[in-house]
């Protein structure tokens, strides 16, 4: 029984493990992606290199922060609109005035 739970232990962290190297992966892309233009910019448009470059570091900087903001968000509203249960909320209330969710209602 000891060995088996070793192995799952092992297998988890293994693939743990696997899905920080994606995330890694993803970032390096990532920032690949956003490098590219202002390189593009410093070897074809040189004058315009220290705007491009500036824009570039203001999304880069801008973009984790407004999606960090966008997921508390949604993270808080969630349970306003649908409830703890996913059933309930605003959007139960909703479903029980106008009859949504009915076991009488044909499958969609």
């Amino acid at each position: 029984m000891l060995g088996a739970h070793i192995w799952v232990s092992r297998e988890l962290q293994h693939k743990a493990a696997e899905e920080q190297q994606k995330m890694l992966d993803e970032q390096e892309k990532s920032i690949e992606r956003i490098a590219d233009k202002p390189l593009d910019t410093l070897f074809t448009k040189h004058k315009n290199f220290a705007k491009e470059f500036e824009t570039t570091i203001h999304q880069a900087v801008l973009k984790p922060v407004v999606e960090g903001f966008g997921s508390m968000a949604a993270s808080a509203i969630r349970p306003v609109i649908y409830g703890e249960d996913g059933k309930g909320g605003i959007a139960g209330v909703f479903k029980g005035i106008f009859g949504g969710g009915k076991s009488s209602d044909p499958p969609l």
